[in-house]
């Protein structure tokens, strides 16, 4: 069964059409990736997805069932996550309670139980840590467990909010523009983190603009522009593709289509 299946799904900002009637499916396994030229729709797309945006017309379904606009939450609790191209770090917490938050909808420790230390609360939060520790290493920031999350630096951080999105035990989990800030070393490591993740079992919808980590791990590749689907495929062939090439020219040739063409 197709995983995420997307219909028509539009999206309009007064006289703004941020998305318009982009259709995809991801089947289970995949790491699919969404690319663009800035201003392209790459973020509003996955916002609608995630319910953050109502959309204006289309259809999300997730293993067959219609989420279209439901709340964050409730797709959370359905096995869908995320990641923010701006980091959503809780910088008064320690990076392992960080990655806590992310388990919070699975947890049975609520406000009270918490307060007033009810039988088996420990033992819970015990074994939340435990599992966020391990989530921790696995990204490769396991001595980090016991920072102050805003000591850490930026990669790390990266890093942690995956782990963060990991803790809801997702199915299908979106990143949005993990490479965003890092550095070419820290953008190379980061291919090992993706396939690493897909290897475990969740599938993934990547939006980023570097594309060598694109190309490096993607089975297949959306390219929007203007908020339109142009094109769909495999690596090379969108590589190669005439109307991609001339959308990324469009933005200035060492802007994309050089990295597209090189990657």
């Amino acid at each position: 069964m197709t995983l995420l299946a997307v219909t028509g799904l539009g999206k309009r900002f007064a006289g703004l059409q941020a998305v318009d009637g982009v259709s995809f499916a991801v089947e289970p396994g995949e790491i699919y990736a969404v690319i663009g030229p800035n201003g392209a729709g790459k973020t509003t797309l996955l916002n609608l997805v995630t319910g953050i945006y109502a959309p204006s017309a289309g259809r999300v379904v997730l293993a067959g069932e219609d989420v279209t606009g439901l709340r964050p939450p409730d797709l959370a609790a359905r096995g869908l996550s995320r990641t923010f191209q701006n980091l959503q770090i809780f910088s008064n917490l320690s990076a392992v309670e960080n990655v806590m938050v992310g388990a919070h909808l699975r947890a049975e420790t609520g406000f009270f139980a918490a307060l007033f230390r009810w039988r088996g609360f420990e033992g819970k939060e015990r074994a939340l840590r435990a599992e966020a520790a391990e989530l921790m290493r696995r990204l490769g920031i396991g001595e980090l467990a016991d920072a102050p999350a805003a000591a850490m630096p930026y990669g790390a951080l990266k890093r942690l909010e995956i782990a963060r999105a990991l803790a809801s035990r997702p199915r299908l989990l979106l990143l949005d523009e993990p490479a965003a800030g890092l550095n070419p070393s820290e953008a190379r490591e980061l291919v090992d983190v993706v396939r690493g993740i897909a290897a475990s079992g969740v599938t993934i919808v990547l939006v980023e603009h570097n594309m060598p980590l694109v190309m490096a791990v993607s089975s297949r590749i959306l390219v929007l522009h203007h908020g339109q689907k142009i094109a769909e495929g495999a690596p090379e062939a969108i590589r190669a593709d005439r109307e991609v090439i001339k959308a990324y020219l469009g933005v200035g040739r060492h802007t994309g289509v050089r990295e597209l063409q090189d990657a």
